[in-house]
């Protein structure tokens, strides 16, 4: 088993991370790092950052950056020992699968969680059921499995123009196309208490990561596709206009849970 498993959380609700995180017997053995975050409310990249500049990278491990709403439902570390130091992972993300002879292409999400409102009501899975090691094209930020040595020999840094969202996807894709990393599911049980409407910030930092990765696409949680349609061109330009809304119609009315 892997000697060590650091769970970095930004808190600012230190009855819910007592519960999941220090209270937790799926955590034990497992190394906290919380952020107190309840008095300057500092953007997460900004303190994921300042975690991995005071790392001690002699003393090597696989370092979990984890919302603190999100509850571990096994072992955190009997996972952790079977991972691949080369390789990202995350228990929720977004790939594109084709469907209909190829001629439309569809999101789909990897990796099943359960989600639920704040105060645990509303519980539904989300996602689907996804094996071990599976790729993936991008990560919720919810829970990022990063090992230590991955992080010193990349020099890489979480993007501090992200705040609150989409910073998982811009690991995995900075992963993917400067590191050739690939992003891979870690079905690990797990229960996300963050059930809530998408706020319109979100909106504005998919617009950023298009910008960013022009020259490129990937699949996303909650905004279909970061970057430009280089690689979905006949869906884009061709289907887009005609075929796309009726089929994001038929699924917002009939699978309102995988979103």
């Amino acid at each position: 088993m892997s000697s060590r498993t650091v769970v970095v959380s930004v808190v600012n609700d230190f009855q819910m991370y007592d519960r999941f995180f220090r209270n937790s017997p799926n955590l034990a053995g497992c190394e906290m790092f919380p952020f107190d975050n309840r008095a300057l409310n500092e953007t997460i990249p900004v303190l994921y950052n300042r975690f991995i500049d005071s790392f001690d990278y002699t003393n090597p491990g696989w370092i979990v950056f984890v919302h603190q709403d999100f509850e571990f439902l096994e072992s955190l570390r009997e996972w952790t020992a079977r991972l691949d130091p080369g390789i990202i992972y995350g228990p929720h993300g977004a790939r594109t699968q084709r469907r209909f002879f190829g001629l439309y292409y569809q999101w789909r999400l990897s990796g099943l969680i359960i989600m639920a409102n704040r105060d645990g009501s509303n519980q539904f899975a989300m996602g689907h059921p996804t094996p071990f090691g599976e790729l993936t094209e991008t990560f919720d930020c919810c829970c990022l499995f990063v090992h230590s040595d991955w992080l010193r020999r990349t020099g890489y840094r979480f993007d501090e123009n992200l705040s609150f969202d989409l910073y998982g996807e811009d690991l995995s894709i900075a992963a993917r196309e400067y590191h050739q990393t690939p992003s891979c599911i870690v079905p690990i049980p797990s229960r996300h208490y963050a059930y809530h409407p998408v706020p319109p910030r979100y909106r504005e930092q998919w617009r950023y990561l298009c910008q960013k990765y022009k020259h490129c696409c990937y699949t996303a949680t909650c905004s279909h596709y970061i970057g430009t349609p280089s690689k979905l061109l006949y869906y884009q330009v061709c289907l887009k206009q005609r075929v796309r809304p009726l089929f994001d119609w038929f699924n917002n009315a009939f699978f309102p849970h995988n979103r």
